[in-house]
């Protein structure tokens, strides 16, 4: 008899959403939200344990996703969230972000990148973006966005998900792609720190703004990445 580790998670993942709605107050808990909440999560969980036809990988990335996912969705709550659409974007994000998280931590069994032929199960830019997302959401902590709501969701919602696309992508590995794939992966992390500090510059208020600032951002990781990365074919620098 063995003990089951992810069984121990769900627990303490339950007891972090009963301890949160303890101390909110239960007369105020939004019961729709931990009810979806809690329902996916047992979903996510019995499927992942129970499906055979699901790799040994994939299935511990989608049972730690689903933990990260549901302690998100239940800290959520200690936001000062408002309204259906409110609570409905904190359920999807926490989940996608969860995912994110599992998926990017832990390499593909059949990936063929430098982690996993080194002998090591992380995945390097995968955490990264771990990273990446986590100064994002400092910032709009820092800034005291969070309790008035009054920051570009359009700005950051691209700028997460074509950040969290392109590192989670799962490219083509060939030897000839190496040079592009690490240019545009190491060019997502320079373009999303850009995106990240262009939340400090004064004046940007307006969708213009934001625009031009994603657009600079995009293009000086480009540039940057192409500079710093060459062809392995090409000449020596004197």
């Amino acid at each position: 008899m063995r003990f089951s580790v992810h069984g121990l998670l769900g627990l303490i993942a339950l007891a972090t959403m009963g301890y949160v709605c303890y101390s909110n107050g239960w007369a105020v808990v939004p019961w729709l939200y931990v009810t979806f909440a809690t329902a996916f999560y047992g979903l996510a969980v019995t499927s992942a344990t129970r499906a055979k036809w699901v790799s040994l990988s994939r299935k511990a990335k989608i049972l730690w996703g689903s933990h990260i996912a549901y302690i998100l969705a239940a800290f959520c709550l200690q936001f000062k969230l408002d309204g259906f659409l409110q609570y409905f974007f904190a359920l999807v994000g926490s989940y996608f972000v969860g995912n994110f998280i599992s998926g990017s931590f832990f390499a593909d069994e059949n990936s063929d990148t430098d982690e996993v032929v080194t002998g090591t199960r992380f995945n390097f830019h995968g955490i990264l973006g771990i990273i990446g997302l986590g100064v994002m959401g400092y910032i709009v902590y820092e800034k005291n966005l969070v309790e008035t709501w009054d920051f570009p969701w359009l700005y950051i919602a691209v700028a997460v998900l074509v950040y969290m696309g392109t590192v989670l992508k799962r490219w083509h590995r060939a030897p000839e792609n190496r040079v592009k794939i690490a240019r545009r992966q190491w060019g997502a992390h320079l373009s999303f720190a850009c995106l990240c500090a262009g939340l400090y510059i004064p004046g940007v208020n307006s969708f213009w703004s934001y625009l031009g600032v994603m657009i600079c951002s995009y293009a000086v990781g480009a540039i940057v990445s192409s500079m710093l990365i060459e062809e392995d074919t090409a000449p020596l620098s004197l």
